[in-house]
């Protein structure tokens, strides 16, 4: 994993990669001056690392918005209060936005999301009952919502 901050807080992060390099290549945006400090998100890390071990963590790491738009940010901030262990798709997201017929917009805010797994895009599916799409694919979806406790996912 990567993550990027600015004195206001996480800007964004990567999901888990094999090699470090791969991690940086994938964060959402490149922030001018941001530089490599190991160590730096030290708490963040091992609530993720707990996360991955299938312990429910509460991430409290501020976020900076700056770089989502106002429609991205009431999506996300929708999908930050879902439960673990609990799902919405995208139309439900839609809807509570009061805008029903919203719901690929939806989809691409949330596909944008740069702030994955402290903003869970991954409990946002679609209303078919599928998964949807996830930008660390489809198996890492699954294994997610299964670690979370999610029993009823295709």
């Amino acid at each position: 994993m990567a993550a990027l901050a600015s004195d206001r807080g996480l800007v964004s992060l990567s999901l888990p990669q094999t090699k470090p390099q791969l991690a940086f290549s994938h964060l959402v945006m490149k922030v001018s001056g941001a530089e490599h400090r190991p160590g730096a998100f030290h708490s963040l890390q091992m609530a993720m690392e707990s996360h991955f071990k299938g312990e429910i963590v509460t991430v409290n790491e501020p976020l900076d918005w700056r770089h989502t738009s106002a429609f991205s940010r009431q999506v996300l901030e929708i999908v930050q209060a879902i439960p673990p262990g609990q799902t919405m798709t995208y139309k439900d997201i839609a809807v509570q936005l009061g805008k029903p017929g919203a719901a690929r917009a939806v989809g691409r805010a949330v596909s944008r999301n740069p702030f994955p797994l402290v903003v869970p895009c991954h409990r946002v599916v679609g209303s078919g009952g599928g998964l949807g799409g996830y930008r660390g694919g489809i198996k890492m979806k699954r294994r997610l919502l299964l670690l979370e406790g999610v029993r009823q996912i295709s």
